[in-house]
Protein backbone atom coordinates (compact mmCIF):
# COMPACT_ATOMS: atom_id res chain seq x y z
CA UNK A 1 0.00 0.00 0.00
CA UNK A 2 1.57 3.37 -1.19
CA UNK A 3 0.94 6.29 1.11
CA UNK A 4 0.61 10.43 0.21
CA UNK A 5 3.66 12.49 2.39
CA UNK A 6 0.82 13.87 4.05
CA UNK A 7 -0.70 10.91 5.25
CA UNK A 8 2.45 9.67 6.45
CA UNK A 9 2.86 13.41 8.66
CA UNK A 10 -0.70 12.21 10.20
CA UNK A 11 -0.53 9.61 12.63
CA UNK A 12 -3.79 7.44 13.02
CA UNK A 13 -5.24 7.69 16.25
CA UNK A 14 -6.18 5.36 18.74
CA UNK A 15 -10.22 4.38 17.46
CA UNK A 16 -8.82 4.41 14.09
CA UNK A 17 -6.34 1.49 14.67
CA UNK A 18 -8.93 -0.32 16.85
CA UNK A 19 -11.14 -0.27 14.29
CA UNK A 20 -8.26 -2.18 11.43
CA UNK A 21 -7.95 -4.58 14.18
CA UNK A 22 -11.63 -5.54 13.77
CA UNK A 23 -12.21 -5.54 10.29
CA UNK A 24 -9.21 -7.77 10.03
CA UNK A 25 -10.72 -10.31 12.78
CA UNK A 26 -14.14 -9.74 11.14
CA UNK A 27 -12.75 -10.69 7.35
CA UNK A 28 -10.90 -14.30 8.94
CA UNK A 29 -13.12 -16.99 9.20
CA UNK A 30 -12.54 -19.80 12.77
CA UNK A 31 -10.85 -22.79 11.68
CA UNK A 32 -12.64 -25.82 11.18
CA UNK A 33 -15.97 -23.41 11.06
CA UNK A 34 -16.08 -22.66 7.28
CA UNK A 35 -18.20 -19.60 6.98
CA UNK A 36 -18.35 -18.71 10.69
CA UNK A 37 -16.57 -15.50 11.79
CA UNK A 38 -15.34 -14.06 14.83
CA UNK A 39 -18.63 -12.22 16.73
CA UNK A 40 -16.69 -8.83 16.98
CA UNK A 41 -19.99 -7.34 17.03
CA UNK A 42 -20.95 -8.83 20.48
CA UNK A 43 -17.84 -7.77 22.38
CA UNK A 44 -19.05 -6.12 25.49
CA UNK A 45 -17.31 -3.05 26.34
CA UNK A 46 -15.25 -3.45 29.06
CA UNK A 47 -14.40 -7.09 28.48
CA UNK A 48 -11.87 -9.08 27.55
CA UNK A 49 -11.60 -9.03 23.71
CA UNK A 50 -12.53 -4.88 23.27
CA UNK A 51 -9.55 -4.18 25.96
CA UNK A 52 -7.06 -6.47 24.41
CA UNK A 53 -7.83 -4.62 21.25
CA UNK A 54 -7.50 -1.19 22.94
CA UNK A 55 -3.95 -2.71 24.62
CA UNK A 56 -2.51 -3.46 21.33
CA UNK A 57 -3.99 -0.04 19.33
CA UNK A 58 -2.67 1.69 22.02
CA UNK A 59 0.79 -0.24 21.72
CA UNK A 60 0.80 0.60 17.61
CA UNK A 61 0.60 4.72 18.46
CA UNK A 62 4.07 4.98 19.24
CA UNK A 63 4.85 3.68 16.21
CA UNK A 64 2.71 5.96 14.40
CA UNK A 65 4.51 8.72 15.89
CA UNK A 66 7.96 6.93 14.99
CA UNK A 67 6.82 6.84 11.17
CA UNK A 68 5.76 10.52 11.51
CA UNK A 69 9.33 11.67 12.78
CA UNK A 70 11.24 9.27 10.36
CA UNK A 71 9.46 10.35 7.09
CA UNK A 72 9.72 14.05 8.50
CA UNK A 73 13.20 13.90 10.12
CA UNK A 74 14.43 13.93 5.99
CA UNK A 75 12.95 16.62 4.56
CA UNK A 76 14.76 20.31 5.76
CA UNK A 77 11.65 22.51 6.49
CA UNK A 78 9.45 19.44 8.67
CA UNK A 79 12.82 18.22 10.66
CA UNK A 80 13.57 21.99 11.86
CA UNK A 81 9.40 22.23 13.38
CA UNK A 82 9.36 18.51 14.36
CA UNK A 83 7.42 18.57 17.63
CA UNK A 84 6.65 16.00 20.53
CA UNK A 85 3.24 14.69 21.44
CA UNK A 86 3.20 17.87 24.13
CA UNK A 87 4.30 20.71 21.06
CA UNK A 88 7.89 20.40 22.51
CA UNK A 89 10.69 20.55 19.79
CA UNK A 90 12.50 17.13 18.82
CA UNK A 91 15.55 18.89 18.22
CA UNK A 92 17.59 15.62 17.00
CA UNK A 93 16.16 14.77 13.77
CA UNK A 94 17.28 18.20 12.32
CA UNK A 95 20.91 17.54 14.18
CA UNK A 96 21.20 14.24 12.44
CA UNK A 97 20.28 15.78 8.81
CA UNK A 98 22.39 18.59 9.38
CA UNK A 99 25.76 16.36 10.53
CA UNK A 100 25.08 13.50 8.51
CA UNK A 101 23.87 14.28 5.30
CA UNK A 102 25.26 17.99 5.08
CA UNK A 103 28.44 17.78 7.10
CA UNK A 104 27.19 20.83 9.41
CA UNK A 105 26.88 21.20 13.50
CA UNK A 106 24.46 23.27 15.02
CA UNK A 107 26.79 26.11 17.14
CA UNK A 108 26.06 27.14 20.33
CA UNK A 109 25.57 30.38 21.92
CA UNK A 110 28.17 33.32 21.47
CA UNK A 111 29.33 35.83 24.12
CA UNK A 112 28.82 39.78 24.08
CA UNK A 113 32.43 41.68 23.70
CA UNK A 114 32.40 45.17 24.78
CA UNK A 115 35.08 48.09 24.60
CA UNK A 116 35.23 49.48 28.39
CA UNK A 117 36.77 52.61 29.57
CA UNK A 118 38.81 52.69 32.67
CA UNK A 119 39.23 56.10 34.35
CA UNK A 120 41.08 56.41 37.12
CA UNK A 121 41.61 59.72 39.54
CA UNK A 122 45.13 61.58 40.23
CA UNK A 123 46.84 60.02 43.53
CA UNK A 124 45.43 56.19 43.87
CA UNK A 125 46.91 54.73 40.66
CA UNK A 126 48.48 53.08 38.49
CA UNK A 127 46.73 49.46 38.86
CA UNK A 128 47.56 46.29 37.19
CA UNK A 129 45.14 43.49 36.77
CA UNK A 130 45.87 40.17 34.99
CA UNK A 131 42.88 38.91 32.52
CA UNK A 132 39.80 38.10 34.66
CA UNK A 133 40.41 40.52 37.50
CA UNK A 134 38.10 42.73 36.87
CA UNK A 135 34.37 42.85 37.01
CA UNK A 136 32.01 45.19 35.46
CA UNK A 137 28.16 45.36 35.96
CA UNK A 138 25.32 47.24 34.34
CA UNK A 139 22.66 48.07 36.67
CA UNK A 140 19.83 47.81 34.65
CA UNK A 141 20.33 44.14 33.68
CA UNK A 142 22.95 42.91 35.98
CA UNK A 143 24.74 41.66 33.65
CA UNK A 144 28.71 41.10 34.43
CA UNK A 145 31.81 41.26 32.62
CA UNK A 146 35.66 40.63 32.66
CA UNK A 147 38.52 41.80 30.99
CA UNK A 148 39.51 39.26 28.26
CA UNK A 149 43.95 40.58 28.75
CA UNK A 150 46.01 42.37 31.15
CA UNK A 151 44.90 46.11 32.14
CA UNK A 152 46.86 48.46 33.07
CA UNK A 153 45.12 51.79 34.58
CA UNK A 154 47.30 55.06 34.19
CA UNK A 155 47.09 56.96 37.41
CA UNK A 156 45.26 60.43 36.29
CA UNK A 157 44.42 58.89 33.10
CA UNK A 158 42.65 56.25 31.75
CA UNK A 159 42.57 53.40 29.04
CA UNK A 160 40.18 51.59 26.61
CA UNK A 161 39.86 47.29 27.17
CA UNK A 162 38.47 44.71 25.71
CA UNK A 163 35.73 43.01 28.45
CA UNK A 164 33.87 39.92 27.78
CA UNK A 165 29.99 38.83 29.12
CA UNK A 166 30.16 36.06 31.76
CA UNK A 167 27.06 34.70 30.20
CA UNK A 168 26.41 33.57 26.53
CA UNK A 169 22.97 34.54 24.62
CA UNK A 170 21.09 37.66 23.08
CA UNK A 171 20.28 39.20 26.50
CA UNK A 172 24.24 40.10 27.28
CA UNK A 173 23.94 42.77 24.46
CA UNK A 174 24.03 45.84 27.05
CA UNK A 175 23.57 49.17 25.43
CA UNK A 176 25.99 52.28 25.78
CA UNK A 177 26.33 53.64 28.99
CA UNK A 178 25.04 51.43 31.01
CA UNK A 179 27.91 49.57 32.22
CA UNK A 180 29.16 51.76 34.89
CA UNK A 181 29.56 49.54 38.19
CA UNK A 182 32.68 48.54 39.29
CA UNK A 183 32.66 45.28 41.03
CA UNK A 184 35.66 44.13 41.54
CA UNK A 185 37.47 45.69 45.07
CA UNK A 186 40.79 47.07 45.67
CA UNK A 187 40.67 49.74 43.25
CA UNK A 188 39.84 52.93 44.31
CA UNK A 189 39.42 56.58 42.29
CA UNK A 190 38.58 53.80 39.49
CA UNK A 191 35.27 54.35 37.62
CA UNK A 192 33.80 52.35 34.37
CA UNK A 193 32.04 53.17 31.60
CA UNK A 194 30.82 51.76 27.82
CA UNK A 195 30.19 54.97 26.62
CA UNK A 196 30.29 55.65 23.18
CA UNK A 197 33.27 57.29 21.14
CA UNK A 198 33.47 59.87 18.15
CA UNK A 199 34.66 57.52 15.94
CA UNK A 200 35.42 53.41 16.72
CA UNK A 201 38.61 51.78 16.79
CA UNK A 202 39.64 51.13 13.04
CA UNK A 203 39.46 47.34 12.05
CA UNK A 204 41.45 46.05 9.73
CA UNK A 205 42.91 43.63 8.11
CA UNK A 206 46.09 44.23 5.80
CA UNK A 207 49.61 42.89 5.12
CA UNK A 208 51.11 46.20 5.06
CA UNK A 209 53.09 47.96 7.84
CA UNK A 210 51.42 51.20 7.92
CA UNK A 211 48.90 52.27 10.36
CA UNK A 212 45.58 54.40 10.37
CA UNK A 213 44.15 56.61 13.09
CA UNK A 214 40.71 58.70 13.39
CA UNK A 215 40.06 61.42 14.98
CA UNK A 216 36.53 63.82 15.29
CA UNK A 217 36.09 66.36 17.72
CA UNK A 218 32.36 65.31 18.52
CA UNK A 219 30.06 62.30 18.67
CA UNK A 220 28.24 62.45 15.29
CA UNK A 221 24.46 62.98 14.22
CA UNK A 222 25.05 61.49 11.38
CA UNK A 223 26.01 57.55 11.69
CA UNK A 224 28.08 55.85 8.86
CA UNK A 225 31.02 53.21 8.38
CA UNK A 226 33.95 54.70 6.47
CA UNK A 227 36.05 52.09 4.15
CA UNK A 228 39.37 52.61 3.16
CA UNK A 229 41.06 50.39 0.58
CA UNK A 230 44.36 50.89 -0.66
CA UNK A 231 44.82 50.30 -4.38
CA UNK A 232 48.05 51.21 -5.04
CA UNK A 233 50.86 49.96 -2.42
CA UNK A 234 53.82 52.21 -1.42
CA UNK A 235 54.09 54.95 1.49
CA UNK A 236 53.07 58.33 2.78
CA UNK A 237 56.41 59.90 3.19
CA UNK A 238 56.87 59.23 -0.80
CA UNK A 239 53.31 60.04 -1.70
CA UNK A 240 53.23 56.75 -3.69
CA UNK A 241 50.60 55.01 -1.46
CA UNK A 242 46.97 55.58 -3.12
CA UNK A 243 43.50 54.46 -1.20
CA UNK A 244 39.95 55.14 -2.19
CA UNK A 245 37.24 55.89 0.63
CA UNK A 246 33.44 54.52 0.60
CA UNK A 247 30.98 56.08 2.91
CA UNK A 248 28.10 53.93 4.08
CA UNK A 249 25.23 56.07 5.38
CA UNK A 250 21.64 54.27 5.21
CA UNK A 251 20.97 52.41 2.06
CA UNK A 252 23.22 54.64 0.26
CA UNK A 253 26.58 54.25 -0.83
CA UNK A 254 29.65 56.28 -1.62
CA UNK A 255 32.74 55.93 -3.27
CA UNK A 256 35.80 58.55 -3.69
CA UNK A 257 39.30 58.97 -5.16
CA UNK A 258 41.60 56.77 -5.51
CA UNK A 259 43.45 59.81 -3.35
CA UNK A 260 47.13 60.46 -2.54
CA UNK A 261 47.71 59.15 1.03
CA UNK A 262 49.27 61.63 3.09
CA UNK A 263 49.83 62.60 6.95
CA UNK A 264 46.24 63.29 6.69
CA UNK A 265 43.06 62.92 5.29
CA UNK A 266 39.46 64.52 5.81
CA UNK A 267 36.05 62.50 5.41
CA UNK A 268 33.33 64.89 7.26
CA UNK A 269 33.78 65.79 10.30
CA UNK A 270 36.60 62.82 10.42
CA UNK A 271 40.32 63.57 10.43
CA UNK A 272 42.09 59.96 9.12
CA UNK A 273 45.76 59.93 9.62
CA UNK A 274 48.37 57.77 7.94
CA UNK A 275 51.95 56.93 9.62
CA UNK A 276 54.27 54.68 7.89
CA UNK A 277 56.17 51.65 9.32
CA UNK A 278 59.71 51.06 9.78
CA UNK A 279 62.08 52.34 7.03
CA UNK A 280 63.02 50.03 4.46
CA UNK A 281 59.30 48.08 4.88
CA UNK A 282 56.38 48.49 2.34
CA UNK A 283 53.68 50.53 4.70
CA UNK A 284 50.06 50.23 2.86
CA UNK A 285 49.80 47.09 -0.17
CA UNK A 286 47.39 46.96 -2.43
CA UNK A 287 44.10 45.36 -1.37
CA UNK A 288 45.03 46.32 2.26
CA UNK A 289 41.56 47.83 3.88
CA UNK A 290 40.47 49.98 7.34
CA UNK A 291 36.69 50.03 8.36
CA UNK A 292 35.61 52.67 11.16
CA UNK A 293 32.20 53.33 12.87
CA UNK A 294 31.01 56.56 13.24
CA UNK A 295 30.15 57.26 15.55
CA UNK A 296 31.98 54.54 17.87
CA UNK A 297 29.44 51.80 19.70
CA UNK A 298 31.58 50.27 22.60
CA UNK A 299 29.83 46.72 21.22
CA UNK A 300 32.12 44.94 19.47
CA UNK A 301 30.51 41.70 19.20
CA UNK A 302 26.72 40.77 20.45
CA UNK A 303 25.78 37.98 21.83
CA UNK A 304 23.96 35.09 20.40
CA UNK A 305 22.12 32.24 21.41
CA UNK A 306 22.00 28.79 19.93
CA UNK A 307 21.39 28.43 16.63
CA UNK A 308 17.73 28.19 15.73
CA UNK A 309 16.71 24.85 13.92
CA UNK A 310 15.44 27.20 11.04
CA UNK A 311 18.52 28.85 10.84
CA UNK A 312 20.35 25.24 10.33
CA UNK A 313 17.86 24.07 7.69
CA UNK A 314 18.77 27.29 5.90
CA UNK A 315 22.66 26.60 5.98
CA UNK A 316 22.55 23.48 4.68
CA UNK A 317 20.07 24.75 1.86
CA UNK A 318 23.31 27.07 1.36
CA UNK A 319 25.33 24.32 0.40
CA UNK A 320 23.50 23.60 -2.89
CA UNK A 321 24.07 27.29 -4.54
CA UNK A 322 28.12 26.70 -4.12
CA UNK A 323 27.66 24.26 -7.03
CA UNK A 324 26.16 26.28 -9.18
CA UNK A 325 28.05 27.46 -12.31
CA UNK A 326 26.69 31.08 -12.28
CA UNK A 327 27.33 32.34 -8.98
CA UNK A 328 24.49 33.89 -6.33
CA UNK A 329 23.77 35.80 -3.59
CA UNK A 330 22.85 32.70 -1.50
CA UNK A 331 26.31 31.85 -2.01
CA UNK A 332 27.47 34.55 -0.29
CA UNK A 333 24.71 34.77 2.83
CA UNK A 334 25.99 30.58 3.01
CA UNK A 335 29.41 32.00 3.49
CA UNK A 336 28.66 34.30 6.12
CA UNK A 337 26.25 31.52 8.30
CA UNK A 338 29.51 29.40 7.73
CA UNK A 339 31.68 32.23 9.27
CA UNK A 340 29.06 32.45 11.86
CA UNK A 341 28.91 29.12 12.96
CA UNK A 342 32.94 28.62 12.82
CA UNK A 343 33.68 32.14 14.83
CA UNK A 344 30.54 33.26 16.71
CA UNK A 345 31.37 36.50 15.80
CA UNK A 346 27.40 37.42 16.76
CA UNK A 347 26.63 38.01 12.99
CA UNK A 348 22.68 36.09 12.54
CA UNK A 349 21.28 38.37 9.69
CA UNK A 350 22.24 38.29 6.20
CA UNK A 351 21.01 39.36 3.30
CA UNK A 352 22.30 40.18 -0.56
CA UNK A 353 22.04 42.87 -3.26
CA UNK A 354 23.44 42.40 -6.61
CA UNK A 355 25.66 45.67 -6.70
CA UNK A 356 24.29 48.47 -9.24
CA UNK A 357 27.79 50.14 -9.97
CA UNK A 358 30.19 47.16 -10.34
CA UNK A 359 29.45 44.09 -12.38
CA UNK A 360 30.23 40.79 -10.42
CA UNK A 361 30.01 42.42 -7.21
CA UNK A 362 27.28 41.37 -5.10
CA UNK A 363 26.26 43.80 -1.82
CA UNK A 364 26.00 41.61 1.48
CA UNK A 365 24.50 43.01 3.99
CA UNK A 366 24.55 41.98 7.43
CA UNK A 367 23.56 42.76 11.37
CA UNK A 368 24.32 40.99 14.73
CA UNK A 369 20.70 39.56 16.79
CA UNK A 370 19.62 43.09 18.38
CA UNK A 371 21.64 45.77 16.13
CA UNK A 372 23.74 46.18 13.17
CA UNK A 373 26.88 44.76 12.66
CA UNK A 374 30.32 46.85 14.04
CA UNK A 375 32.91 47.17 12.32
CA UNK A 376 34.94 44.58 13.70
CA UNK A 377 32.33 42.06 12.32
CA UNK A 378 32.71 43.95 8.80
CA UNK A 379 36.64 43.54 8.88
CA UNK A 380 35.90 39.71 10.15
CA UNK A 381 33.21 38.43 7.31
CA UNK A 382 34.76 40.25 4.74
CA UNK A 383 38.10 38.56 5.42
CA UNK A 384 36.48 35.47 5.76
CA UNK A 385 34.83 36.05 2.18
CA UNK A 386 37.38 37.64 0.30
CA UNK A 387 39.38 33.84 0.91
CA UNK A 388 36.87 31.85 -0.45
CA UNK A 389 35.48 34.24 -3.64
CA UNK A 390 37.44 34.56 -6.98
CA UNK A 391 38.31 37.27 -9.19
CA UNK A 392 35.32 37.08 -10.93
CA UNK A 393 32.91 36.90 -8.21
CA UNK A 394 33.21 38.59 -5.79
CA UNK A 395 31.23 40.07 -2.49
CA UNK A 396 30.92 43.78 -0.88
CA UNK A 397 30.18 43.23 2.86
CA UNK A 398 28.42 45.94 4.43
CA UNK A 399 26.36 46.83 7.79
CA UNK A 400 22.67 46.60 7.40
CA UNK A 401 21.56 49.93 8.04
CA UNK A 402 20.47 50.55 11.72
CA UNK A 403 16.92 51.24 12.44
CA UNK A 404 16.84 51.33 16.71
CA UNK A 405 13.09 50.42 17.74
CA UNK A 406 12.34 52.81 21.03
CA UNK A 407 8.90 51.93 23.43
CA UNK A 408 6.69 54.05 25.30
CA UNK A 409 3.61 53.40 27.42
CA UNK A 410 2.90 52.80 30.83
CA UNK A 411 2.53 49.79 32.30
CA UNK A 412 0.59 47.89 35.80
CA UNK A 413 2.07 45.37 38.06
CA UNK A 414 1.18 43.73 40.97
CA UNK A 415 2.69 44.55 43.05
CA UNK A 416 6.06 42.70 44.28
CA UNK A 417 6.76 41.72 40.57
CA UNK A 418 8.01 44.58 38.58
CA UNK A 419 11.04 43.28 38.83
CA UNK A 420 10.28 40.04 37.41
CA UNK A 421 8.25 41.07 34.94
CA UNK A 422 10.99 43.64 34.03
CA UNK A 423 13.22 41.16 33.60
CA UNK A 424 11.39 38.58 31.54
CA UNK A 425 9.64 41.42 29.28
CA UNK A 426 13.21 42.41 28.42
CA UNK A 427 14.53 38.73 27.27
CA UNK A 428 11.22 38.31 25.62
CA UNK A 429 11.71 41.67 23.59
CA UNK A 430 15.22 40.91 22.84
CA UNK A 431 14.11 37.52 21.39
CA UNK A 432 11.43 39.31 19.03
CA UNK A 433 13.72 41.59 18.20
CA UNK A 434 16.40 38.85 17.29
CA UNK A 435 13.91 36.79 15.26
CA UNK A 436 12.96 39.42 12.66
CA UNK A 437 15.53 39.34 9.80
CA UNK A 438 16.49 41.87 7.73
CA UNK A 439 13.23 44.21 6.52
CA UNK A 440 11.18 43.17 9.40
CA UNK A 441 7.68 40.54 9.46
CA UNK A 442 7.02 39.67 6.33
CA UNK A 443 5.08 40.56 3.99
CA UNK A 444 4.90 44.20 4.97
CA UNK A 445 8.55 44.46 6.90
CA UNK A 446 6.99 45.47 10.23
CA UNK A 447 7.67 45.71 13.79
CA UNK A 448 4.86 45.28 15.60
CA UNK A 449 3.64 46.91 18.30
CA UNK A 450 0.86 44.00 19.14
CA UNK A 451 4.19 42.09 19.64
CA UNK A 452 5.30 44.22 22.72
CA UNK A 453 1.62 44.26 23.99
CA UNK A 454 1.77 40.34 23.91
CA UNK A 455 5.25 40.42 25.49
CA UNK A 456 4.38 42.32 28.38
CA UNK A 457 0.77 40.33 28.99
CA UNK A 458 2.92 37.14 28.82
CA UNK A 459 5.77 37.98 31.33
CA UNK A 460 2.87 38.84 34.05
CA UNK A 461 1.87 42.45 33.58
CA UNK A 462 -2.31 43.57 34.79
CA UNK A 463 -2.06 45.87 31.85
CA UNK A 464 -0.52 48.33 29.33
CA UNK A 465 -1.04 51.27 28.11
CA UNK A 466 -0.41 54.14 25.72
CA UNK A 467 2.12 51.89 24.26
CA UNK A 468 4.21 53.54 21.45
CA UNK A 469 6.85 52.37 18.68
CA UNK A 470 9.33 55.09 17.92
CA UNK A 471 6.77 57.77 19.27
CA UNK A 472 4.09 56.50 17.43
CA UNK A 473 0.96 53.98 18.41
CA UNK A 474 1.97 51.94 15.40
CA UNK A 475 3.49 49.89 13.60
CA UNK A 476 7.25 50.37 12.44
CA UNK A 477 7.78 49.54 8.78
CA UNK A 478 11.16 48.51 7.60
CA UNK A 479 12.82 48.69 4.39
CA UNK A 480 14.32 45.10 3.01
CA UNK A 481 17.76 46.32 4.09
CA UNK A 482 17.22 47.70 7.54
CA UNK A 483 17.93 46.12 10.74
CA UNK A 484 15.43 46.76 13.49
CA UNK A 485 17.53 47.04 16.78
CA UNK A 486 17.20 47.46 20.51
CA UNK A 487 17.47 51.34 20.89
CA UNK A 488 20.20 52.67 23.06
CA UNK A 489 19.49 52.87 27.07
CA UNK A 490 17.33 54.04 28.11
CA UNK A 491 14.38 54.08 25.25
CA UNK A 492 15.08 50.23 23.93
CA UNK A 493 14.23 47.90 26.90
CA UNK A 494 10.78 47.70 28.32
CA UNK A 495 12.51 47.79 32.10
CA UNK A 496 13.84 51.20 31.31
CA UNK A 497 11.84 52.95 28.33
CA UNK A 498 8.49 52.45 30.02
CA UNK A 499 6.52 53.90 33.17
CA UNK A 500 5.66 50.95 35.52
CA UNK A 501 3.15 51.43 38.44
CA UNK A 502 2.14 49.10 41.52
CA UNK A 503 -1.60 48.05 42.00
CA UNK A 504 -2.96 46.16 44.62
Amino acid sequence: MSYTLAELLTPRNRPTLEAMLMAVLQETTIEGMPGVRFPVTDWQPGGFERTHMKMIATGLLDREDTIRMITAGGFLDLASTLEDADGNPIEGWMELLASKWYLLNRYEAGYSRQLLTLTCTSGPGPYTRAAGEIIAMSPVTGNRYTNEAEVTIPDGGSVTAIFKAEGPGIAWADSAETIVVLVTPGLPGVTVTNAPSVAGVPANYISGSGSLAVTSTTVTTTPRTVKIAFTAAGRVSDSSARFTCTVYQGQAVTTTGPFVASASFSQGDLTIGFTDGATGTQSFDEGDEWIVGVPGTPLLQAGSDKEQLSALAQRCRDRWPSLSLVPTGNRFAGMVRECQSASKIGITKVTTRASTTVAGVENVYIAGPTATATPTQVAAVQAYVDERSSDVDMANVIAAEDAPISLGGTVKCRRGTIDTIKANANLAWQTYIAGLDLGGEPPDGLVKLLALENILNDAGAYNATGLTLNGSAADVVLTGLQCASVAAWPNGLPSDALTWHEVA
